[in-house]
This record gives C-alpha cells, structure tokens and sequence, in this order.
C-alpha cells in the first residue's frame, strides 16, 4: 500500500504528464487548438498546496514532456541537441511553476482572484518574451501560437504580438481552474458558500470581459475594408521542389534539382507569374566570390520573368573565406543580380555560438554544421511590373527561421515593404510538425505588420497568408498532403499598405515582463520575511 504522500507524489507526476500532452496535442500535429484554453489546469491543481521545491520539479517534468513532444523532430539533426534544448527550454516551465505556486499563496483564489488571473498570465507571457529574446532568443512554440487557424482571436497580435494571445489563454486557464478548485475550498479551507460564489463572480466577470475585449476587436478588424494605395495586381509563384535533404548537396543530383525547378519555373510562367520564387539554398552550388553560373543568369531571359532564388554564397573577405545562406533577385538586366544575406543565423544549425567554447559540439551532431556568416543590411527589393502603375512592388526577404522573429518583419516593413516572402527549407526534419509549427510565425507576423506573407518551403507548407492572417493557397496533393512538389501562384498588390498598425508590439511584452518582475521581488521579499 502506498502511503498518502507517495500517493500525492504520483498525482502530481500524473496532473504534470496530463498537462504536457494536453498542451503539446494542441500544437501541430495533432494540432488540436481548443485544448489550449484548460491543458494548464492539471498542472495548476499540481501545483496548489505542492510547497516551492516540489512546484519547480513538477513544472519541470510538465515542461520536459511538453518539450519532448513538441520537438520530437529536432533528433533527425541531433539527439544532443534534442535533449539541450528540451532540458533547457524546461527551465522556463519549471520558474513559471515555482513562482504560480507562490503566487497562489499571496493572492488566494476566492479573496484576491482577481489579481490572481492577472499575476499567473504576466508570469508566462513575461517568460516567453525572455525566451524570445534571451541569447539572440527562440520565439517557438509560444502558447498563442496554437491558435492561428482563429484570425478573429490572433488580430490582437497587431498590438501586443503572440504574448497578448498567450496571455488571453492563460487567463482563462486560471479561472477554469479557480472554477474546479471551488468545491475542494469549500471543504478544507472552511469558506462560506457566499465568499466562494462572490470570487468566482469577481473571476469570471474579468475573464469574460477580456475574452468578449478580444472578440470584438478581431471582429472590427477582419470587417475593415483592406486600404491600399493605388498600384497593381502582381502574381506571385513559389516552388515547392520537395528534394530530399540527403540529395541536396549530392553532385550527382545537381542538374535532376535544377531540371525539377526550370520545369516547376516553365508551369508557374506559363500560368501568368510576374515572379518566381525558388526556396533557401534551392540553386544546388555554391556561388563563389559573387561570380554566378551562367545557367542560374540566364533564367530570367529565358522565362522573361524575374526571379528570387535562395543559395549558399562564399566570398573572400581578408584572405578567409565566409558563407552566407542568401536571396538573389534576378531580373536579367545589366545591374546584375540583387542580394540579402541572412542576418539571424541558427545556432548550432549555421555556426556554433562562442566556436572556441563550444566547437566539440561539432562531434555530436549528425548533420553537418555550417560556418555560415551573418549578413548586416535589411534588403528591400522592388520589382515593376511591365505595362503597371509607377508603383512598384516592394519586399522583404525572411530566410529560413527568420520568419519567427517578430523584430526582423518590423524592420522590413518599416523600410517600405509592402510583402515578405519568407524561403525556407524544412526538409531536415523530414515529415513532422516542424512544418505547421513553422508556418504558425507567419501567420502572427502578417497580422503584426498588417502585410502579405508569401511562404516557399522545399517541403511542407508552401502558401500566402493575408494581411489577417489567413492561410490560403497551400501546395497539396492528395495522398501527399503538403509534402509534395509543385508551384502556387499569389495575387498581391503593390503600394504601402494604409492600415498598417504603426505599434511597437513588443511594448506589451515589457510590461507584463515589468508586472511579473514585480511580482518575483514581492514573493522574495516575502519569503524573506517569514
């Protein structure tokens, strides 16, 4: 027979594993987003009444699981790197569940709930702004972003980005579970049916004005009429080669790459593109000092249409040699051809952060590391359309997970863009969520800057998201889903955007980072004291 404190031992590990499925089943896949609005409430029950140590295991267990499941497909590039990042990311969970447990016995329930669903969502939002800035930051997987298949919930990100959504959802968590909680506070902490009913009134009243607040202003913003400046319809065309990670880089598969894209290219012209877009590192060699192959140049004359083209360029700078993952614009004009270089590299992917330190990783990691460089200017292309208005077509180019980053969108759009494209090559991690997971960020960053997100993938989720961030037109095939091959093609139009939102989205971050910080020292003070 178990005793009743080893019998509370394993409820708690039991309410942990509950908490971690609920939540990582509401992320793609399955991707089932409504468990998101109680998958905290096992965790909370755990962590009432469990005392500040075993509140920091049992959020750190909830945390590792959840990690786990919601990364599983980092091991085709790593296992190391796979349990780093779980053990690490974990940490996050386990803060967030030594300081709620705190926050439970400063603010109880039934007297200062209304405090409470403020305290315990300031608490994780304020930790996912520092995961997604901390050490160059890793915005991925943030609790609001399960919810981007529900624009009339996620247009508040134009103001206070995935952490005002994140927030929303866990408020509503605190008071479900303030609500299951009512019946055990009736029998062991000796409260009158009177102050319980008046807590929860206080506790739900708050939380259905919030989620009502929200409602309304996703309503008002996808019933406004989109305004744009005057300009011209472009049609926009991504390829989706499909090409296998372990055939990319093989020699004997260069020209089967380039055919499959010419051939993708010829389909997508054919069916009136005005641009073509290729996805990261999609041209099969490396560009060297600047000097491109003739065959790659000759593109744009053949299809008389430009095209942006991801590849790897290698260029001399001081007797060394560095590597840029890069976009080139090629209209087949005398100027040449125009560049971005990636600027957020990942680490542990394209270098390894503090190299003299940590370079053994190298050792441990299945896929090869690149030793890529960053580049240090935020290009805006324009292109005009043969025959259009005198306004052209201004993007932004997001390589790789760049797209995740919500600092990196604002830039471009501050300097004019009208659309980011966001190339990417999410074939590492075979047929996963990684893909969905991936997409989610587009979704968040269309609607924070109010702009045009066109994504191509090599696989997985190829597509336009709307200024609301509505998904459409993503490259599927029936039996294949969207890991197929194939090409899309997109209507934007060109001119600045009049609606966008000119808010710093990042403001709402910094205070409830601010209110949590707060709250952290008044608990150590506290602790202190008794």
């Amino acid at each position: 027979m178990s005793s009743p404190s080893d019998t509370t031992f394993l409820l708690r590990i039991f309410l942990a594993l509950l908490s971690s499925f609920l939540l990582t089943a509401a992320f793609p896949e399955p991707d089932v987003a409504y468990l998101a609005w109680f998958a905290l409430v096992p965790l909370f029950y755990g962590l009432w009444n469990a005392g500040a140590a075993k509140s920091f295991f049992t959020a750190y267990l909830a945390g590792v699981f959840f990690m786990a499941g919601t990364f599983y497909w980092l091991h085709h590039v790593s296992w190391l790197g796979f349990f780093v990042l779980v053990s690490v990311l974990s940490l996050f969970h386990a803060v967030f569940g030594y300081f709620t447990f705190l926050a439970f016995k400063i603010f109880p329930p039934f007297k200062r709930g209304g405090f409470l669903i403020f305290v315990i969502p300031s608490l994780w939002s304020a930790l996912e702004f520092l995961r997604g800035n901390l050490l160059g930051g890793f915005p991925w997987a943030f609790l609001g972003h399960t919810q981007y298949r529900f624009p009339v919930i996620t247009q508040i990100a134009d103001l206070t980005g995935t952490y005002g959504v994140s927030f929303l959802v866990v408020m509503v968590n605190t008071a479900l579970f303030i609500c299951v909680l009512a019946p055990h506070a009736r029998r062991t902490a000796g409260l009158r049916k009177r102050e319980i009913a008046r807590g929860l009134l206080w506790v739900s009243a708050i939380t259905i004005i919030a989620v009502l607040a929200v409602l309304s202003y996703g309503m008002l913003r996808l019933e406004e009429p989109e305004e744009k400046a005057p300009g011209a319809d472009i049609r926009i065309a991504v390829l989706q080669g499909n090409i296998p990670q372990e055939m990319k880089w093989d020699p004997y598969y260069r020209d089967f790459i380039m055919e499959r894209y010419e051939d993708l290219t010829r389909e997508a012209v054919s069916s009136g593109a005005d641009l073509v877009v290729w996805p990261e590192t999609s041209f099969p060699d490396l560009i060297e000092d600047g000097h491109i192959p003739r065959r790659l140049l000759s593109l744009p004359i053949r299809f008389d249409t430009p095209m942006l083209i991801g590849a790897i360029m290698r260029e001399e700078d001081g007797g060394t040699y560095r590597h840029y993952n890069s976009a080139l614009l090629l209209e087949g004009g005398p100027e040449g051809p125009r560049i971005y270089r990636k600027t957020h590299l990942v680490p542990f992917g394209e270098y390894i952060p503090f190299e003299e330190k940590l370079g053994f990783f190298r050792k441990f990691i299945d896929k090869p590391i690149g030793c890529y460089s960053p580049g240090d200017e935020y290009t805006v292309f324009e292109i005009r359309k043969a025959g259009a208005l005198d306004e052209p077509l201004r993007f932004g180019v997001l390589i790789c997970f760049e797209d995740i980053f919500p600092y990196l969108a604002r830039r471009f759009a501050g300097k004019g863009a009208d659309l980011l494209i966001n190339i990417t090559n999410d074939a590492w991690f075979g047929e996963s969520g990684e893909q969905l997971q991936h997409g989610q960020a587009s979704v968040f960053r269309s609607i924070e800057t109010r702009t045009d997100v066109i994504r191509a993938a090599n696989t997985g989720l190829s597509c336009h998201v709307s200024p609301n961030g509505e998904i459409a037109g993503s490259i599927r095939e029936e039996g294949r889903g969207i890991y197929t091959e194939g090409y899309g093609i997109y209507k934007v139009t060109t001119g600045s955007r009049l609606s966008r939102y000119p808010f710093d989205i990042d403001t709402f971050g910094r205070i409830v980072s601010l209110a949590a910080a707060f709250f952290v020292l008044v608990c150590l003070w506290k602790r202190r004291r008794s």
